[in-house]
C-alpha cells in the first residue's frame, strides 16, 4: 500500500514546482537532534539569521582574521591555514577569481562560499555613521488554535494560541541589540505580579571589534568554550557524514535571541585581545525553572512551558549565579586555551537515590576546568580538550581531520569521560545527551571517486562503564552510516542514506525490566531538482525498523514530495508538501524537518498513520526609496495545513490528543526590514 502511495506522489511531480528562496538548512542536523532528545526541535532561526547576516555583511577575505574565517560555512582549519599562508606571501586578493589559486580550495567549495565573502578595502566609516546606518528587523509569528474536539491536553491557564515577536537592530558586523517576547500555546499573557505581558522576555546588546574588545555582550548571550566538555550553549554538530562535524567551532560569545527559556546566560560577557593573547570573562545571574522537593532541587525544568498551575509553580524557583573565564594564545596554525566555569545555586541540587544517579551533583556550588588546543600541519588538523570537575573526575577527547588526497578526507575522534564526571550547560561530541559515563571512538570518511559522486560515512563504537537511565548494567553499542550522493549537475542532487544502530536498553516484561539488545535500521532515498530559477521540487522516502531481539519488531515508513514556485512577475513564493507516514509503534517514528518562512523551522517525529498536506505562501516586497540608503523589505507568510488520520487512530502527539480524523493547523509570519 505504501509503495503505491509513493508512486502516486511521484507521478504528481510535474505539477509541483518551486524556487529555493531561503538559506540552506542542514536538515539532518536538526532531525538528528530531535531523535536524540526525543522531542520536537525548533530551529529558532539561529542558523538562518547567521547565514542571512553573512550574506548581507560579507566577510572581507583581505582583512578577516582566524575567527572571522571560521564563520564561513563548511570551511576547515586546513583551508584557513592554506589561505592565510597564501595571503601572507602574495598579499591581498584582487578578485574572488583568485581563490582558485589557493591550495586546497576546489571549485565546489569556492562556489559554496561565494555568497558569504568579498574582497577589497574595508573602509571604517566611523562609529557615528556605523551606528546610524544600521538595519532594523521585526519578526512576528502567530499560530492560532484551530482544534475543537482535539484540544491540547490538560487544564491550561491561557489560550491555545502561540505568539512570538522579535526585534533586532544591526549595524554591520559591529553592533546589534534586540528584544524578544514569546508565549507558548496554553500560557497566559501575564507577567509575574499579575502585570500584562508575555511569558518569556529576552534582550541583548552586542558589540564586536571595538579596538581590543573583540566581543562584548550585555543581557542574554551564549558562551562556547573548547570542545564542549565544560561549557557550550550554541547549537553544535552531532555525528554526521560531514567530516568537520567532529570538531566544534564557533564564536566564544554570541548574542542570544531565541525562544528557548533555559540554555542561555543573562548578564555580561567580554572577550579582550592583546596581540596573540585572548581573554574572556563572563558573569550571569538569573532564575531557573526547576522541580523542588523540600529544600532541594531534584531536577531542572527545561521545557519552558508554563501552561498549568503545576507547571507555573516550577517557574523561576532556583537562583543561579554563573561565572567563567578563558585565557588563550593563538598563532596561525595552532592555539591553546585554559578555561574555567563556576556556579552557585540558591538551593542545593539533590537527585533521587537511583543507581544511575550515584554520581549526580549534590551541592549548591559546582565548578569545572579544562585546557584545549589545536594544531594544523599541512593536511593534518588535530585538536583536544582535557577537563576536570569539582570532585576531580576527568573527561577528555582528542580528534583529527586528515586530507589524504583532494578527493579523500578522514576524521577520527576518541573520547573518554568518567562515569563520575559532571558539568552544566555542556555539549560535547557524545552519544549520551549529558557529558558523562562514556568512552568511544568515531571514524568518518568522505571519498569522491568521480566528480559527480561522493561517498560519506562513519562508524562509531561506544561503551558506557556505569548504569544509565533505563539500562541497569554497564553497556555499549555501535552506529554506522553510509551516504552516497550523486550530483550530475549543479541543480540536481540524489542521495541514499543507510543508518544502523545497536545498543542495550531495559524492556518491560510481565515480571521485571530486563536489558535487551535494540537495533535500528533506516534507509532514506532523497531527490531534489532545481528546474530553473523559478521551479524546484524534492521527494523523499524513508523506511525504518526497530527490533528488540527476541521480543518484538516495529516498522515505519514515510514519503513526501515537496514543490516550490516563484511567480515570474509577482512577489509571491509558493511551497507545498504532501506526506504519508505509517508506523506500528512510537519507537519506529521518523523525523523530518519542516521549513518555515522567512526563516527557521522544526524537526518533528511522526508515528501512527496519517496523510499530511502543508503549504506555504510568501509575499515579499522590496521598497526602494530615493531618500533612504537602504531598501525596505516586507515578508508576509501564511502556512495552512492539515493531517488526516484513520478513524481507528486515537493517540497523543506533541501534547495534542488526536481524537478527530482531521487535525488542522495554521502558521502566520510577518517580517519587516527597514
Amino acid at each position: 500500500m505504501k509503495w503505491w502511495i509513493f508512486i502516486c506522489l511521484m507521478m504528481m511531480m510535474n505539477c509541483v514546482y518551486g524556487q529555493e528562496d531561503h538559506m540552506p538548512v542542514n536538515e539532518d542536523f536538526f532531525e538528528n537532534i530531535a531523535e536524540k532528545e526525543e522531542t520536537v526541535i525548533f530551529d529558532d532561526e539561529e542558523e538562518y539569521w547567521r547565514l542571512a547576516d553573512l550574506k548581507t555583511f560579507r566577510i572581507n577575505l583581505n582583512t578577516a582574521n582566524i575567527d572571522e574565517l571560521r564563520e564561513i560555512p563548511g570551511i576547515t582549519e586546513q583551508k584557513i591555514l592554506s589561505f592565510l599562508n597564501y595571503r601572507t606571501h602574495l598579499g591581498s586578493l584582487l578578485s574572488l577569481y583568485e581563490l582558485q589559486a589557493v591550495p586546497g580550495w576546489d571549485v565546489e567549495f569556492i562556489r559554496q562560499i561565494l555568497p558569504y565573502v568579498k574582497v577589497g578595502k574595508e573602509d571604517f566609516a566611523g562609529w557615528k555613521n556605523t551606528l546610524r546606518g544600521g538595519m532594523n528587523q521585526l519578526l512576528i509569528k502567530y499560530v492560532p488554535a484551530l482544534l475543537k474536539d482535539g484540544e491540547p491536553v490538560g487544564n491550561y491557564e491561557g489560550s491555545s494560541d502561540k505568539m512570538l515577536m522579535r526585534f533586532r537592530y544591526k549595524a554591520g558586523k559591529t553592533f546589534q541589540y534586540g528584544i524578544l517576547a514569546e508565549k507558548d500555546a496554553g500560557e497566559k499573557i501575564e507577567f509575574r505580579n499579575n502585570k500584562p505581558g508575555a511569558d518569556f522576555l529576552s534582550a541583548h546588546l552586542f558589540l564586536r571589534n571595538a579596538g581590543n574588545i573583540k566581543q562584548l555582550a550585555i543581557g542574554d548571550y551564549h558562551v562556547n568554550l573548547g570542545q564542549g566538555l565544560i561549557h557550550w550553549q550554541s547549537f553544535s554538530s552531532l555525528r554526521s557524514t560531514e567530516i568537520t562535524s567532529i570538531k566544534k567551532h564557533s564564536e566564544k560569545i554570541r548574542p542570544y535571541s531565541s525562544a528557548g527559556e533555559f540554555n542561555f546566560h543573562r548578564g555580561i560577557a567580554m572577550q579582550y585581545a592583546l596581540h596573540d593573547l585572548q581573554f574572556l570573562v563572563f558573569y550571569s545571574g538569573r532564575k531557573l525553572s526547576s522541580n523542588i522537593e523540600g529544600d532541594s532541587v531534584t531536577s531542572f525544568y527545561t521545557s519552558g512551558l508554563h501552561r498549568t498551575e503545576n507547571e507555573m509553580e516550577k517557574r523561576n524557583r532556583l537562583g543561579m549565579q554563573a561565572m567563567g573565564w578563558s585565557a588563550g594564545f593563538r598563532k596561525p596554525g595552532w592555539g591553546m586555551n585554559v578555561n574555567g566555569v563556576a556556579y552557585a545555586f540558591s538551593k542545593p541540587l539533590t537527585k533521587r537515590n537511583e543507581p544511575y544517579q550515584v554520581f549526580a551533583i549534590r551541592d549548591d556550588k559546582w565548578r569545572n576546568f579544562s585546557a584545549d588546543f589545536y594544531y594544523t600541519l599541512k593536511n593534518l588538523h588535530v585538536f583536544a580538550e582535557f577537563a576536570i570537575d569539582k570532585l576531580l573526575y576527568q573527561a577528555h577527547l582528542t580528534g583529527a581531520i586528515i586530507s589524504l588526497h583532494r578527493n579523500v578526507d578522514l576524521s577520527l575522534l576518541f573520547r573518554n569521560i568518567s562515569p563520575g564526571y559532571r558539568s552544566l550547560f555542556s555539549a560535547a561530541f557524545t552519544v549520551n545527551s549529558e557529558v558523562n559515563n562514556e568512552t568511544g571512538i568515531f571514524m568518518g570518511y568522505a571519498v569522491r571517486p568521480f566528480q559527480q559522486i561522493k561517498l560519506e560515512g562513519y562508524f562509531d563504537l561506544f561503551h558506557f562503564p556505569w548504569v544509565k537511565f533505563r539500562v541497569d548494567l554497564p553497556s555499549g553499542g555501535f552506529e554506522k552510516m553510509l551516504k552516497v550522493t550523486y550530483r550530475p549537475e549543479r541543480n540536481t542532487e540524489w542521495y541514499i542514506r543507510i543508518n544502523y544502530r545497536e545498543r542495550i536498553q531495559n524492556q518491560l516484561t510481565d515480571v521485571l525490566a530486563l536489558p535487551e539488545i535494540i537495533s535500528q535500521l533506516s534507509f532514506r532515498n532523497h531527490l531534489s531538482i532545481d528546474v530553473s530559477r523559478y521551479l524546484a521540487f524534492s521527494a523523499r522516502t524513508e523506511h525504518k525498523t526497530y527490533k528488540v531481539h527476541g521480543i518484538y519488531n516495529e516498522e515505519g515508513f514515510l514519503a513526501y514530495i515537496q514543490g516550490k514556485i516563484q511567480l515570474n512577475d509577482l512577489p509571491v513564493n509558493l511551497r507545498m508538501r504532501m506526506q504519508y507516514h505509517k508506523t506500528n509503534g512510537y519507537n519506529s517514528r521518523i523525523y523530518v524537518y519542516e521549513t518555515e518562512n522567512p526563516g527557521g523551522g522544526r524537526a518533528v517525529g511522526y508515528y501512527g498513520e496519517g496523510f499530511r498536506l502543508i503549504s506555504d505562501i510568501t509575499i515579499k516586497f522590496n521598497i526602494n526609496q530615493h531618500f533612504t540608503t537602504r531598501p525596505k523589505k516586507i515578508f508576509f507568510n501564511i502556512s495552512p495545513g492539515f493531517t488526516v488520520h484513520p478513524k481507528n487512530e486515537n493517540f497523543k502527539t506533541n501534547s495534542v490528543s488526536i481524537v478527530n480524523r482531521i487535525f488542522p493547523e495554521l502558521r502566520m509570519n510577518f517580517y519587516y526590514e527597514f
